[in-house]
């Protein structure tokens, strides 16, 4: 039998919950990358786990921007039709 396209338990709050953990997560690896490099800064192989825990972080906090605009834009448009 086909799954149903609407789930009850997908609200969008358990959206903006899940988007929040990952970016808090991202954050935490950034943070703990930036620790990694205060005993060795010139390590090449830490900077470049850097540079990848940043590009990480930066492409969750879009994917964040934009489902949250569109969500926005999505309530918009159903209030105006209301």
């Amino acid at each position: 039998m086909a799954e149903p396209i609407f789930n009850p338990g997908n609200t969008l709050d358990n959206v903006a919950e899940n988007l929040k953990e990952q970016a808090n997560k991202a954050n935490d690896e950034v943070k703990k990358a930036i620790e990694a490099l205060k005993t060795s800064p010139d390590d090449p192989a830490l900077l470049a786990e850097l540079q990848h825990k940043i590009n990480k972080w930066s492409v969750i906090y879009n994917i964040n921007s934009t489902v949250t605009r569109s969500m926005k834009d999505l309530m918009q448009g159903i209030l105006q039709k209301v």
